[in-house]
């Protein structure tokens, strides 16, 4: 919108199909001669990113000669990417004869999709009173509660005991409960010799 009069507040709406309504006042400067009454810039509010899980960008407009500082991320071409999720970013805009002008966006909310590591169990292997199993993980950090892991395998584990399985990454775990004792008892393979 270009020649508001001065004075004049404008309400700005936005709506999906008639819906999903979002509207913001924009409150008239009391006048147009003091550059330093507005604060030089414009920003969007917080919006996911699609290509950094759990950050969020601000997209911003400087007036002519203003600069800008972020508190986090990085403000490049009219864009503040790389904000971690939940972390507010505060802005600070300079104009040449005009006091710093701060201003606070809240922050983003951006979710990470959970990835759980892959996590695959082989038959067991019978060696006389234990059993063994070889896995394939997609991360290092395996334990088991019963047995000993050993590389890709778990080995010593008591015929008759069932095996859990777990693989983490991060905060992220996936567990394969094994009922694998009872298939040692029933289908024993022996170890070739």
């Amino acid at each position: 919108m270009t020649n508001i009069a001065i004075g004049t507040n404008v309400i700005i709406s936005a709506s999906i199909n008639g819906s999903c309504v979002s509207s913001h006042t924009v409150v008239s400067p009391a006048s147009c001669s003091n550059v330093c009454e507005n604060p030089a810039i414009t920003l969007s509010g917080p919006v996911c990113s699609t290509s950094a899980v759990g950050t969020y960008v601000v997209n911003y407009t400087l007036v002519s000669g203003a600069t800008i500082q972020v508190s986090s991320g990085t403000a490049l071409n009219g864009v503040v990417s790389g904000v971690a999720s939940g972390v507010p970013l505060s802005v600070t805009v300079s104009l040449a004869g005009c006091a710093d002008k701060v201003i606070l966006v809240p922050a983003g909310t951006c979710a990470v999709p959970c990835q759980k590591p892959t996590l695959t169990l082989a038959s067991p292997v019978c060696n006389g009173s234990t059993y063994s199993v070889s896995f394939y993980s997609s991360v290092a950090s395996v334990t088991a509660n019963a047995g000993q892991v050993v590389g890709n395998s778990i080995t010593g584990i008591p015929v008759g005991t069932a095996v859990s399985v777990t693989a983490t990454a991060g905060a992220v775990v996936w567990k394969y409960r094994a009922w694998l004792a009872r298939l040692a008892a029933r289908f024993p393979v022996q170890h070739p010799i």
